[in-house]
């Protein structure tokens, strides 16, 4: 490939302007503000276009818009001619401020083959060269005092330089497998730093704060659990207390059913024993006047009346109904009069005493009426007596409530043993120790609902335990995964670098066989050999001394003349089997003396001979020499194109 001609539409200071190169050795002189460097760039973007990806743009893109817009405004457009090794001519348009107007178009012909270059969005006809325009701008074009910035390029040289060793045919280079393989790494696993983003350290953050979840919730069940089991105690105690009050309950039914039948068999002897006593005073009455006086100290005997006062005003009361029912005045004024006769008899009549002996008329009672009298006391003490057992009732009533009593009694004690009942002491006690229990009850009563209650509060709160396990177990399944791609990505990034190693291995010895050929005439004589580290393009030299030396630590010049053999030498190897590359070179021997800056030119001079070399300089003893060996575009080694000035703003 060799550049024809290149158009500045509208780039920096330049404004539809046009700069042609000879197809060998082309030397662009230009002093101060003669857009020399300016050129340098528009040539480099009508061949490679700028960048046009997702997102913020690269910062050296960036910086390359802040210097080379156009200066006036209006459309920042440039154009170029190619010439491929295949013969075809291409023309080549750059609109640079959107990106979206450009194309190559294959000359006469109007044939659009943007497709066969499309790089990063933009046709980039570096692509042609097998290399991209990162890696055509790390090693053919060299800005101005750049000579030493190959080596920060070595990602961008990667790719190109593994090709050298690769026999695949194809563009997948060990190389092209690291990139991505450490890209998918970076998106797909991360790194476990404390501020990483990335799905290990979420996957790690997932687990532990999950394991932090089990564990608060199991401590908080453990809580619970202790809570529960001491409402279960608190509730065993009211139990107790509860068993400790039916038990009192049971002795107090039991003493009641015992003073019931107590009650039963003293009221049965009463009742038998007034019996007897009533059937003989009724077979020995009163003798004497009734009207008698009853001896002083002794209690009036209870006295009889008739009984046929009563009877008559039974008969007057149905003589007035049946008169009433007959509607006859006559029957009920008869019914009426032989009742009120029958009351006013009831009134008159004079009780009977009935049953104790009278006294004598002095008062002081013989032996048989103070037996008399006893035996009258004794039947009144008893019947007395056994009103008071009775009460409102009658034996059998007493009976039945005896039965009641000791049913219920049997029923309350049945689970309890008599020593338990006995234990509680005599039944006298039993109102107090039953006021005690019951109260002591009551609170460990009062005691369970508010455990409850505060229980069943914890419990609608209480964290889900299984569902925070199932949380951990996942969480822990994830990191598994992330760890086991982490691993199988480790094992094969390994592999992958042991592989580019071999070819770094394989790409040593072609850098230094180029490289040696040129270093002893660019460093007059003073460095014999060379070694290149292919992974960082670190270079080192010795001389008759055999000592290495780093290159870059040598004097800037001599650093920079070395390096740029580097270029040179990856220049001829990365596009061997492509189009052939040009050289775009800008004050390359700027730092150089002037025998070293002669020995550089032949350099250029012999590499022209099989591809295009452009240098632009500024420096008088570079014009001089170009202006002794070259002539114009139709000289055959080459031509030298003077730039003016630009005329002031």
């Amino acid at each position: 490939m060799r550049i024809v001609r290149v158009q500045a539409i509208g780039f920096g200071p330049l404004r539809d302007r046009e700069l042609a190169f000879h197809p060998a050795l082309t030397v662009v002189v230009g002093a101060n503000e003669s857009a020399k460097t300016s050129w340098h760039a528009a040539t480099y973007a009508a061949r490679c276009g700028i960048r046009r990806g997702r997102g913020q743009p690269l910062q050296r893109d960036r910086d390359f818009r802040d210097r080379f817009t156009p200066w006036d405004g209006g459309p920042w457009r440039v154009a170029a001619d190619l010439v491929l090794d295949d013969g075809r001519t291409i023309q080549i348009s750059q609109e640079l401020e959107d990106r979206v107007d450009c194309r190559a178009l294959e000359l006469p012909r109007g044939r659009d083959v943007s497709g066969e270059i499309t790089n990063e969005g933009v046709v980039d006809a570096s692509v042609w060269l097998g290399l991209g325009r990162r890696a055509f701008e790390a090693t053919a074009c060299i800005r101005q005092a750049d000579l030493l910035g190959v080596l920060g390029a070595t990602d961008d040289l990667s790719e190109p330089l593994a090709r050298l060793t690769d026999t695949g045919g194809t563009d997948e280079t060990a190389a092209t497998a690291l990139t991505l393989l450490a890209e998918f790494s970076r998106t797909a696993v991360g790194t476990d730093r404390a501020n990483a983003v990335g799905p290990l350290r979420r996957a790690r953050q997932a687990v532990a704060a999950a394991q932090e979840e089990v564990l608060a919730a199991r401590a908080a069940r453990g809580e619970f659990d202790e809570r529960a089991q001491g409402l279960a105690d608190l509730r065993d105690q009211a139990d107790r207390a509860d068993r400790d009050v039916e038990l009192v309950r049971a002795a107090r039914d039991r003493a009641e059913a015992v003073g019931l039948a107590r009650r039963v068999q003293e009221a049965t002897a009463l009742t038998e024993s007034t019996a007897v006593l009533t059937a003989a005073t009724v077979a020995d009455p009163w003798p004497g006047d009734a009207t008698d006086p009853i001896p002083v100290g002794v209690a009036a005997p209870p006295r009889a009346r008739s009984r046929w006062p009563w009877l008559l005003v039974a008969l007057g009361g149905l003589v007035a109904v049946v008169g009433l029912i007959a509607r006859s005045p006559l029957g009920v004024g008869a019914g009426v009069v032989l009742a009120l006769g029958g009351a006013v008899a009831f009134g008159l009549a004079r009780p009977r005493p009935v049953g104790r002996p009278p006294a004598r008329s002095d008062g002081v009672p013989d032996a048989g009426t103070a037996v008399a009298v006893e035996a009258f006391d004794e039947r009144l003490a008893a019947q007395r007596r056994l009103g008071a057992l009775l009460g409102d009732g009658d034996l059998a009533d007493l009976e039945h409530a005896a039965r009641l009593a000791q049913e219920a009694a049997q029923r309350s004690a049945a689970s309890f043993t008599p020593a338990q009942l006995d234990a509680l002491g005599p039944d006298a006690g039993l109102p107090a120790i039953r006021a005690d229990r019951e109260e002591a009850a009551l609170l460990l009563q009062r005691r369970v609902q508010s455990a409850e209650g505060a229980l069943l509060e914890a419990a609608r709160v209480l964290p889900d335990v299984a569902g925070a396990e199932e949380r951990l177990a996942a969480a822990q399944a994830e990191l598994e995964r992330v760890e086991c791609l982490q691993s199988v990505l480790d094992d094969t990034i390994g592999f992958m670098s042991r592989a580019q190693e071999r070819v770094h291995r394989d790409i040593a010895p072609l850098l230094r066989e180029t490289l040696v050929r040129r270093l002893p005439a660019v460093t007059a004589g003073r460095y014999t050999d060379v070694a290149v580290d292919p992974q960082t393009l670190a270079v080192r030299v010795r001389g008759a001394s055999g000592q290495w030396r780093a290159a870059r630590m040598l004097s800037f010049g001599t650093a920079e003349q070395i390096h740029l053999l580097l270029r040179l030498a990856l220049v001829e190897l990365l596009t061997a089997d492509h189009d052939t590359c040009p050289l775009l070179l800008d004050d390359v021997t700027v730092h150089a003396d002037d025998e070293r800056t002669r020995a550089i030119l032949e350099v250029l001079r012999e590499a022209s001979a099989t591809r295009q070399v452009v240098l632009f300089t500024q420096e008088e003893s570079v014009a001089r020499w170009a202006r002794g060996h070259l002539g114009d575009l139709t000289h055959p080694a080459g031509a030298v194109i003077d730039l003016p000035r630009l005329p002031p703003p």
